[in-house]
């Protein structure tokens, strides 16, 4: 999240919101010039701190390292946005009461505190945005969320988490966007999430110490766009383990403990833009590992054990464009064959092979008759006659 970017307090805004429950209409903010701002804090109008597409200027209050052990005081009515990061606040009990937050309140930054407990039990109206990261919550309980209908990104990262109990999310119907990244993460129950967030489109999990991915722990987030389990300790997945989002249209496994590609589990998706399998565990790519389901993006970078890339390690996979191959110290050999027959080579418009340890790699120009970028520096390529084609290929 970049910084709040303020105005001069005179300056004349109008506001629309483009992410809004049915039931609430758009407003607009003439002029925001309150005649008290509260101590410490700087008053003014500023963009939305959304990780959804949220555009204009808004009323914003920020307050940010502070000191502020309590709630401040004055805070304007007409705020939307309210910016309390790297203050000393340890409860949000005191927020739940239905005068504490403003009625137009849309975004509260709680970042950066001392958080343990989180309390909201009175409805915060028009709370569309909840970022709580960088606390000390280690439990979540059934009134945790109760008061935010409205709530559509909620963001949890870095905290003490070390198991969830769902059940605290049920109040969250709107939800779009949730992050429980740098928590405490062990595992994931069957059916997880089975009930909840039917609007649903980001999951980061990412940089937890979750060891596998059981069968239909993802079952029933039908719209889920975007899934981060980065940065885990997954060594393998199962057919059933993406059981549900078959829309899915990103998919991070990088920084994890697989050997091998997942071929089974990923076969459910036909929709993937991106899938990105850096800093695993594999010593190689087989052939046709990768053979039966559909990305336009696969990566395969920052192995520290890769060493070989097969003749059709890439073949029959459905609208794939782009092969990103860098960044592997000790990957010695990749076929000129590696996508396969032509009818799928032709799709082929970027390679990536930087900063590897290829000597030798056969004419990719020939077998790759589509490709518009190839990069090939930071590998130790020898002068030899197996590599004239790239001094020929090169405008």
């Amino acid at each position: 999240m970049g910084p709040v970017k303020m105005a001069s307090a005179c300056q004349l805004v109008v506001v629309t919101w483009l992410i809004c429950p049915s039931s609430l209409r758009a407003f607009t903010i003439a002029e925001f010039r309150p005649d008290a701002c509260p101590t410490h804090c700087l008053c003014g109008v500023g963009t939305s701190l959304s990780p959804l597409p949220v555009k204009g200027y808004f009323a914003t209050v920020s307050c940010p390292n502070c000191k502020l052990s309590s709630f401040p005081a004055g805070v304007p009515p007409d705020t939307s946005i309210l910016v309390l990061r790297g203050n000393a606040l340890n409860s949000t009990a005191a927020m739940s009461n239905a005068s504490a937050l403003p009625s137009r309140l849309a975004e509260l930054d709680l970042s950066y505190n001392v958080i343990a407990d989180v309390t909201m039990t009175s409805p915060a109206h028009l709370l569309r945005h909840l970022d709580l990261r960088h606390n000390v919550v280690s439990r979540l309980s059934s009134s945790s969320f109760v008061g935010l209908p409205h709530l559509q990104v909620l963001l949890l990262g870095y905290n003490r988490l070390a198991q969830l109990d769902v059940s605290c999310f049920r109040p969250l119907v709107d939800l779009r966007w949730i992050s429980l990244a740098g928590n405490r993460l062990t595992a994931l129950s069957p059916q997880e999430f089975h009930g909840l967030f039917p609007r649903l489109s980001h999951l980061d999990l990412s940089r937890n110490e979750i060891g596998g991915l059981p069968d239909d722990a993802l079952s029933g987030l039908e719209s889920l766009q975007e899934l981060d389990l980065s940065h885990n300790r997954i060594t393998g997945l199962s057919r059933r383990s993406f059981s549900g989002p078959k829309g899915l249209e990103r998919l991070d496994l990088s920084g994890n403990q697989l050997r091998e590609v997942p071929t089974d589990a990923l076969k459910v998706f036909d929709r993937l833009s991106a899938l990105i399998l850096d800093d695993n565990s594999f010593r190689s790519l087989p052939s046709r590992r990768l053979t039966g389901f559909t990305a336009q993006l696969i990566s395969v970078s920052w192995m520290s054990s890769l060493r070989f890339v097969d003749a059709e390690a890439f073949f029959d996979v459905g609208r794939l464009t782009t092969v990103a191959l860098h960044d592997n110290p000790r990957l010695k050999y990749v076929s000129e064959h590696f996508v396969g027959p032509q009818t799928a080579a032709a799709r082929i418009v970027d390679v990536l092979l930087h900063r590897s340890h290829l000597k030798i790699i056969g004419n990719l120009s020939r077998t790759l008759p589509a490709l518009q970028q190839l990069t090939l520096f930071g590998n130790p390529l020898r002068c030899v006659c197996h590599n004239d084609w790239i001094e020929q290929t090169v405008i």
